[in-house]
């Protein structure tokens, strides 16, 4: 999974750990010692979380624009409004 750069904020913390989150989805974070093995484990994590939302029968929260086939995928199917 990708997670698109408007999704997600990454910072370096005063330790030299990065930061990878995605705002709209609580608890959707990775912390970790390198850029990269921060976004690698973000986009495992937001996996995780969309597995948990879809075996509950929850709705996502929304993320910025529509969500591209890609995440469509990963939280089974996209619109659950219908």
């Amino acid at each position: 999974m990708t997670i698109e750069n408007d999704k997600t904020i990454l910072y370096r913390q005063e330790d030299g750990a990065w930061v990878a989150e995605i705002p709209a989805i609580s608890g959707c974070y990775a912390l970790m010692p390198s850029r990269e093995a921060a976004l690698a484990e973000l986009a495992e994590v937001l996996k995780m979380i969309a597995t948990e939302y879809r075996e509950k029968d929850l709705p996502l929260p929304a993320l910025s624009g529509k969500p591209s086939g890609e995440h469509q995928a990963a939280f089974g199917g996209g619109d659950r409004s219908a």
